[in-house]
């Protein structure tokens, strides 16, 4: 008699099942496990981090940051300057820098955009 896996009294088909869905859970467990597993120049996870955006509005560069950290996963707090010319100039005195964004990670500033993208081309981001 020729025996087929799908018997009813057969159990290795279950096994074989449980066995592949627990391949299954591990295998994402492990992907997960290392994607949150990103480290900054400092070795601590950038994903715990406090990120702030200084942006303004229609600029390119901004949107472009955010659309990298997006891309990423990753939260972040977002200042919009355009409304609030005082804090531009107070950011521009504070960072000697004259373009936005400006992008503080654990409040200290790494750039603009250019940094930021330079961070994430160095897989520091």
């Amino acid at each position: 008699m020729q025996r087929n896996i799908f018997t009813k009294n057969d159990k290795k088909p279950k096994l074989l099942l449980w066995v592949i869905g627990i391949s299954l859970i591990i295998s994402a467990l492990i992907l997960s496990y290392r994607q949150e597993r990103v480290y900054t120049e400092d070795n601590t996870p950038l994903k715990t981090q406090n990120i702030v955006l200084y942006v303004k509005e229609g600029c390119i560069y901004c949107k472009l940051a955010k659309e990298l950290l997006d891309s990423q996963s990753y939260d972040y707090d977002l200042v919009e300057l355009a409304n609030n010319r005082d804090l531009h100039l107070k950011m521009i005195e504070k960072t000697g820098q004259t373009t936005v964004p400006y992008i503080f990670i654990n409040n200290e500033l790494i750039g603009g955009y250019s940094d930021l993208k330079r961070m994430n081309d160095r897989n520091k981001l």
